[in-house]
């Protein structure tokens, strides 16, 4: 009899549709496939625990796909986190990030509430996996004492369909992707100053702008400054292969890196 694997996913099928977060559930799946043949299922974080009580209580290991740490995880992002552990059943953490403000050099990790930490201290103490994908996330389970996380990198990266990435010298640019910002109105700034640089040191090459998100302003902005943006959020199993068309990317994303720096293409 397979066992059954329950992956809590990231990634909103409706809202903001993150291919990011589409690529990070199914690279987990692609690796929990290495280590046996088992019956996985997908489910939403923010779900109501109703919907997802008894795929979790007949789960033989539930996995977290990049958990996100968030001040008010226990109450938005995942509602029922308690109730898995409360429940009994195996569960890890793979590849957990933040989403902090950061001013200058100290990031700042107050908004915590007491009770928000608490709840990772029991995941601290109960999973039997616990990993962070980037060293701000790793820094902040070091200040509030989430001793058993360790540093892993993201999740995306696994690909077993791939080789080893290979950096040509001396290619090249005639196609160039910017990827654009999550949050689109405080780096609007910054995105057009990018194209309007990348523009200048590339007077030649096809620029593309990639949506990886619905994204109004990004859209707006292309539209208003004849920018050719596409929106791959809208082919999420395979709009990421644009980055297989490409000879550099720069940009916000950081899926957008991970899928130019696995296929060998420059990116930053």
């Amino acid at each position: 009899m397979k066992k059954n694997i329950v992956i809590v996913s990231t990634y909103p099928e409706h809202g903001s549709k993150n291919i990011g977060d589409r690529l990070i559930t199914n690279e987990m799946k692609e690796l929990i496939s290495e280590f046996g043949d088992y019956e996985v299922s997908v489910i939403w974080r923010a779900e109501s625990w109703e919907l997802v009580k008894d795929k979790v209580e007949s789960a033989d290991h539930v996995y977290f796909a990049c958990l996100a740490m968030r001040p008010r995880m226990h109450v938005v992002e995942y509602p029922y986190l308690r109730k898995v552990i409360d429940c009994g059943v195996p569960f890890s953490v793979i590849s957990a990030g933040t989403d902090l403000m950061v001013n200058g050099f100290e990031p700042n990790f107050s908004s915590f509430s007491s009770e928000c930490l608490e709840l990772l201290r029991m995941v601290n103490k109960k999973a039997v996996v616990k990993t962070t994908r980037g060293y701000l996330t790793q820094e902040f389970c070091r200040q509030n004492n989430l001793d058993e996380f360790k540093f892993s990198g993201d999740v995306a990266f696994y690909s077993k369909e791939k080789p080893s990435a290979v950096f040509p010298k001396n290619k090249s640019v005639r196609k160039v992707v910017i990827s654009d910002p999550h949050r689109a109105p405080m780096y609007m700034n910054s995105l057009k100053s990018l194209c309007s640089g990348v523009q200048e040191l590339f007077p030649d090459a096809e620029i593309i702008v990639v949506q990886h998100g619905v994204n109004k302003d990004v859209d707006a902005f292309c539209h208003s400054s004849g920018l050719n943006t596409v929106k791959i959020y809208e082919s999420p199993d395979d709009g990421l292969n644009i980055y297989d068309e490409i000879d550099l990317h720069v940009g916000f994303r950081v899926h957008a890196h991970v899928s130019a720096l696995s296929r060998g293409i420059y990116s930053y």
